[in-house]
């Protein structure tokens, strides 16, 4: 029989970071985490892919889905087959237009605060925070992208809105 030489880690841990505390270590990291976290809030990462646009375009999106199983509601009864093809705006309207810009551009911003038409609008870059307390209004940030890839978008300022069953969308060059 040989004796146990190994180093309790659970003591090395609370060694290390008892060490960590008295040299102020941890209360420096603290600090950092919440630098980094109140940056994140305050600037998001820009979404990345997206240009200034320079000129107009304009598409449709169909948002028709093909149901893969069926839809049922809380009583279990079929409100869609499996294989049905399903149009929501059919069911549900957008109630907003959507502007997408870019909030760095203060040429974008004022666009998108003087449109007339009730509109979220939805910053790819920019300082959320402080435009939201400048204007005193609600913004929205895409993060990772999502809305601008499911609507194709590649350059701001972008409007998505509603006509009939489909979504429209443009980009608009100043």
């Amino acid at each position: 029989m040989y004796p146990i030489l190994e180093v309790d880690l659970l003591a090395s841990i609370k060694q290390q970071l008892q060490a960590m505390q008295a040299s102020g270590k941890v209360e420096q990291l603290h600090k950092q985490m919440q630098l980094d976290t109140k940056q994140f809030v305050h600037h998001p990462p820009a979404v990345k892919g997206i240009g200034k646009a320079i000129k107009n375009r304009t598409w449709l999106v169909d948002p028709t889905i093909t149901v893969r199983s069926d839809i049922k509601d809380h009583d279990g009864q079929v409100l869609h087959k499996a294989g049905t093809r399903v149009n929501p705006l059919e069911y549900i309207s957008l109630s907003n237009q959507l502007l997408f810009i870019d909030g760095k551009d203060r040429e974008q911003v004022m666009w998108a605060f003087t449109q007339t038409k009730p509109s979220k609008i939805i910053l790819v870059d920019g300082p959320i925070i402080d435009l939201m307390k400048q204007h005193k209004r609600q913004l929205f940030f895409d993060q990772g992208g999502k809305l601008v890839t499911r609507f194709g978008i590649k350059h701001v300022p972008a409007i998505v809105y509603q006509e009939a069953h489909h979504i429209k969308i443009t980009e608009v060059a100043p």
